[in-house]
């Protein structure tokens, strides 16, 4: 296989094949599994144009939607 990445939306998908990836990268002699295990809004979220804003200001504007039974 000549793939750079193996992407997976499901949770238990990437915990089984990170783990998959990670026993066979310390086999001596076997480098089958060259490839980095992500999810896939992850892998996508990196290569989006432009930068995450970060910091304060940008929690502080953050607003929390309402409990339930409450108003906001």
């Amino acid at each position: 296989m000549d793939a750079d990445y193996l992407l997976t939306a499901c949770p238990k998908c990437l915990t089984h094949f990170g783990c998959l990836h990670h026993e066979n990268r310390w086999r001596p002699g076997e480098e089958r599994y060259r490839y980095k295990v992500m999810d896939i809004t992850q892998f996508l979220a990196e290569r989006l144009p432009g930068e995450y804003p970060t910091g304060s200001n940008v929690d502080a504007k953050r607003k929390e939607p309402p409990l339930p039974g409450r108003r906001g």
